[in-house]
């Protein structure tokens, strides 16, 4: 879904935690954009929708991780 939206090459890096007794998502995903523009126009893009591909009722929203950057992870 993020890549149909545009980002594909966007990120060098995505983690969405499974839980291992449901088999589902667990709500939340980090994602490690290859630019600050490219993170911005994601936020202008997903903030306060619903992603089609999960069966939920939350809505997207974006913040900043603490520690920026695949390295610093």
């Amino acid at each position: 879904e993020i890549n149909n939206a545009g980002f594909t090459g966007g990120f060098d890096f995505i983690y969405l935690p499974i839980d291992p007794e449901t088999n589902a998502n667990k709500g939340y995903a980090f994602i490690n954009f290859v630019d600050p523009p490219t993170s911005w126009r994601f936020k202008v893009t997903f903030e306060g929708k619903q992603m089609s591909q999960f069966n939920s009722s939350k809505f997207v929203s974006v913040s900043a991780a603490a520690l920026q950057g695949l390295e610093a992870n």
